[in-house]
């Protein structure tokens, strides 16, 4: 009887080392690809914003479109719609804010008082800056 219970303790303690290793092995694989999608989101987010706050729309367009197709947060989509109202496109400012607050009610709105008016105007916030639908 005795043997049994060594016998069976030796195969659960195998099984556990087995599925602790692999949760090991994918835990890793996974925060490294994570981590570099992160990276370059961050990165190309970052070179997008310097472009649109200086009036370089093309080229923070064509940034954040590399930053969406990564991962498409919240804060890139916003910045994203942002952007096209730099572009003239209220069309496409309205579609992105709107996936961005549909992700994200708290996405932070920019401090630009051209966002925060059209946001108004499309509906999508109210006079406390909180989304509105």
């Amino acid at each position: 009887m005795q043997t049994d219970t060594v016998k069976t303790m030796s195969q659960y303690d195998l099984k556990k080392m087995i599925r602790d290793s692999l949760v090991r092995v994918y835990r890793n694989e996974l925060y490294a690809k994570n981590q570099n999608k992160a990276n370059r989101v961050t990165t190309f987010y970052v070179l997008a914003q310097q472009k649109f706050y200086n009036n370089e729309f093309r080229e923070a367009l064509s940034l954040i479109n590399v930053a969406e197709k990564t991962m498409p947060t919240s804060d890139v989509l916003a910045l994203k719609g942002s952007i096209y109202l730099g572009l003239g496109s209220i069309e496409e400012f309205t579609n992105y804010w709107r996936q961005a607050l549909t992700l994200d009610s708290k996405v932070p709105i920019p401090p630009s008082p051209a966002v925060v008016e059209e946001l108004k105007r499309q509906g999508l916030i109210n006079e406390n800056l909180e989304r509105n639908f």
